[in-house]
């Protein structure tokens, strides 16, 4: 083969000593893992187990606070920077109790149970003050309000605490019977948007699980060939839903409500689609007279 003047010739070689690197890494990662498979199997299900178990969930870091997403050059976040001296460097965000008086208008004793309420409310985590706001026109609701320290996207974590003690204070008021207290506004809201979001999640997830092993079973017609295909891709949703989780709380790292149930989506449907190639390739390769070991091996490269 003569080179050509335009230099096609040595960009081709390149191409194909680049390929050549790239077969032989993957033929000889193929026989590494063929090699220690139990070793690896035995890190991936140990790794899975102390990631769930040590590290947060995704759910845990899930930010509804879409203007924490903008870049620091965005008017919104700008504004908020000029307007931090007058607002002061803490924002507290309110979270709203209701109660609910059983008679036409609040009585002695209904007053006396929302004044012991805002007490036991404002020893709640992350609450910092109680406000009393008023009676409702038609004298049937009292409201409080609750300040918390829970900004900064209503981080889950924080704010879930706070809504969560504050409804926890609730049993131990010694009110009129008939008296109901509630907690509303935009930080319950985002707590109960969340919890919401990650049941969705999981039952995504538990939907796809199953969708998918009915498919691999119809495809592969076999009991164990699914779940071998299935398998490293669930063990990874595990492992980088903790680890987001993690880079979430520690690294400033931003998730979104939509995040959980991309995250799952796309490692199961990928995932469980690389798994069925390899499959696929190795029955090829056993056809052709390769041993097991040999077979996935090459299906690997």
């Amino acid at each position: 083969v003569q080179p050509v003047a335009d230099g096609s010739f040595l960009r081709g070689d390149v191409a194909r000593g680049r390929l050549w690197l790239m077969h032989a890494f993957y033929a000889a990662l193929g026989r590494f893992t063929v090699k220690y498979r139990w070793v690896i199997v035995l890190v991936w299900v140990l790794g899975t187990f102390t990631a769930v178990r040590t590290l947060p969930s995704i759910g845990s870091v899930v930010n509804s606070n879409n203007t924490a997403f903008l870049p620091p050059n965005s008017p919104d976040v700008q504004a908020a920077t000029l307007a931090s001296p007058i607002l002061g460097k803490e924002i507290f965000e309110p979270i709203f109790i209701v109660a609910v008086v059983p008679g036409k208008s609040p009585s002695a004793a209904d007053m006396a149970a929302v004044e012991q309420e805002a007490t036991l409310a404002k020893k709640v985590q992350n609450v910092k003050h109680i406000e009393f706001v008023g009676i409702s026109p038609n004298r049937k609701v009292m409201e409080l309000q609750a300040l918390s320290d829970v900004s900064g996207g209503f981080g889950v974590s924080r704010a879930g605490k706070a809504v969560d003690g504050i409804i926890a204070t609730f049993a131990h008021v010694n009110g009129p019977p008939g008296l109901k207290f509630y907690v509303g506004g935009q930080v319950a809201d985002s707590v109960y948007q969340n919890q919401q979001s990650s049941a969705a999640g999981n039952k995504t997830q538990l939907l796809s699980l199953l969708f998918i092993v009915l498919f691999l079973f119809i495809i592969f017609r076999s009991v164990l060939a699914p779940f071998v295909t299935l398998l490293p891709a669930f063990l990874v949703l595990q492992i980088a839903g903790s680890v987001i989780g993690e880079l979430g709380t520690h690294a400033g790292l931003k998730v979104s409500q939509i995040s959980e149930l991309l995250l799952i989506v796309v490692v199961l449907g990928a995932g469980t689609d690389y798994g069925l190639f390899l499959v696929y390739r190795v029955r090829e390769a056993i056809r052709d007279g390769f041993d097991a070991k040999e077979a996935v091996s090459r299906s690997v490269a």
